[in-house]
């Protein structure tokens, strides 16, 4: 089949944000719809755009590669393919380039929650090796400005670099890709959950089955971060969200 055909028939849409932030939740629910074919951190896909978003020096040799393999899922696919690769936050615009009509859906979620999830399931391990990749790193949130101050920083607080980056980048996509990115509050997402899986629908343009969230996992930060940690987090989130 023709490869502009395959672009043109089918919708695609990305999954992006930060770890942590509710992005493989989100893959599980939409990979509910019959209407719609899901690939999540598939071990193919997902090495290639972790790479990228690391060093994009990578990019001239390793997005061909990408963009093959989501020609393929394409093609393979129902009425709607949707990959759950969170850190194409990164790629967007190579990603726009290839698939002009590629959608994104991102997911934001509070720095406490994310953050203290981040510390618990070894995403905390990006800021013991951050030295291996270049600066300015955006996926892990430093430059050349801020390398003093993140080498010096816990771990707990080089991942709110990270969130405060993710953050940054989500907001600036939000005005520039507009009616292309769906945005959703991983808060409302579970309190709202009926309302926000409507919206979703119409956006994907399937319909989507609902769910029963954990409301649990909005308080668990509670219980994992001390006083301390969860001061250290909010006074590095203010402070980094304004530079």
């Amino acid at each position: 089949m023709n490869k502009q055909l395959i672009k043109n028939r089918k919708n695609m849409f990305l999954i992006i944000g930060t770890g942590r932030s509710g992005t493989c939740w989100l893959g599980d629910i939409v990979s509910k719809s019959s209407d719609i074919s899901t690939t999540i951190e598939d071990k193919s896909i997902f090495p290639l755009v972790v790479k990228m978003a690391l060093d994009s020096s990578k990019k001239t040799k390793l997005i061909p590669k990408l963009v093959s393999l989501y020609e393929k899922n394409i093609q393979n696919c129902n009425k709607v393919y949707v990959d759950k690769s969170h850190p194409n936050i990164w790629l967007v615009e190579d990603l726009l380039h290839h698939f002009p009509k590629v959608k994104f859906i991102g997911i934001q979620r509070d720095v406490l929650q994310t953050v203290s999830s981040m510390m618990q399931h070894g995403l905390r391990n990006w800021g013991k090796t951050w030295e291996k990749y270049p600066i300015p790193n955006s996926f892990l949130g430093v430059n050349e400005i801020t390398k003093k101050d993140y080498k010096n920083s816990s771990l707990i607080s080089r991942c709110v670099y990270r969130y405060v980056s993710h953050y940054k980048r989500l907001e600036y996509l939000k005005q520039s890709l507009k009616n292309k990115l769906h945005v959703i509050s991983y808060d409302n997402l579970i309190l709202n959950h009926e309302e926000e899986i409507g919206k979703l629908s119409r956006f994907i343009g399937v319909k989507i089955p609902s769910s029963s969230p954990n409301t649990k996992s909005l308080c668990k930060y509670k219980k994992r971060l001390s006083s301390e940690q969860i001061k250290e987090i909010e006074n590095t989130f203010k402070r980094l969200i304004k530079i």
